[in-house]
């Protein structure tokens, strides 16, 4: 499935970035812990080279335990500092600030945010400062401009916005950018993702789509079969065409919300075994 969005919005906000790079001492790249290949962004290694780089897990509720597991051994072998960050819990937030601000002297401490439309970047800020600093939504691009956001007497944040790039070096990122909401719904066929999403769940987690949908899944894995079953998936939730045919459209975005949601199971798209055809370590 190919998908691509990279909006004036973000080539502003790129340029914008690498200006402030001289304002702080490293790099925070947020990431989401279901799709981290995908969620790497290619530009953000490049331009900060020279900058100390911290990675840092968002939505790990929504990811398999064990493959978020998978991926801190990973990043431990790399030498990258690495942390799973719930805003609602409150000692892991409190864990990261305390290592960013940490330091000698009296010297303010400047980190950027980085990452993904939807990676969770304003609600993390919020959830350090303890406060509604920065704008929060679930949709991409709700924060459209640079801010400073104040810790600490120590710590200091530039909240950035969600950036992609140019060009995917694969379909796979794009479908899974897709999938996570990171792309707008409006700029892929929602059909085709949702597809290759019932494909996916029935690979990594057999069974769970007959246990919630009460629908037993074609044997034929192929996305013709599937197509099918969100026909009659939609037909049994009652999204139905004149002629009383199954919706696969209004279906389709259903099972991405629910997904999204985390309503289909805790599931990783991406293990560390998968940078063979990643465009991120």
């Amino acid at each position: 499935m190919q998908v691509q969005w990279f909006p004036g919005h973000m080539a502003k906000t790129l340029r914008q970035l690498k200006e402030s790079l001289k304002l702080v001492e490293g790099l925070v790249e947020l990431r989401d812990a279901r799709a981290p290949l995908s969620t790497a962004n290619p530009e953000l290694a490049k331009v900060g080279a020279n900058k100390k780089r911290f990675v840092v897990f968002t939505k790990a509720d929504l990811a398999d335990p064990a493959g978020t597991a998978a991926w801190a051994e990973h990043f431990r072998d790399q030498g990258i500092p690495f942390f799973v960050v719930d805003p609602r819990n409150h000692s892991s937030v409190k864990a990261l600030a305390a290592f960013l601000s940490q330091g000698e002297g009296r010297k303010i401490k400047r980190y950027m945010i980085v990452g993904v439309p939807n990676v969770g970047k304003s609600t993390l800020i919020n959830a350090i400062g303890r406060r509604a600093s920065a704008k929060t939504g679930n949709r991409p691009g709700v924060t459209r401009g640079l801010q400073w956001i104040s810790v600490n007497p120590q710590l200091e944040l530039l909240d950035t916005p969600g950036l992609l790039w140019p060009k995917f070096a694969n379909e796979r990122t794009g479908l899974h950018l897709a999938l996570i909401g990171s792309i707008s719904d409006q700029r892929f066929d929602v059909e085709e993702a949702a597809l290759h999403l019932l494909k996916i769940l029935e690979e990594k987690a057999p069974g769970s789509l007959a246990d919630r949908y009460g629908l037993p899944v074609p044997a034929d894995r192929s996305l013709p079969a599937f197509y099918d079953y969100l026909i009659a998936l939609a037909a049994k939730r009652g999204y139905l065409r004149p002629g009383g045919v199954g919706d696969p459209n209004q279906m389709a975005l259903t099972l991405l919300k629910e997904f999204r949601d985390g309503q289909l199971g805790r599931i990783t798209l991406e293990l560390p075994d998968d940078l063979l055809y990643g465009e991120e370590g």
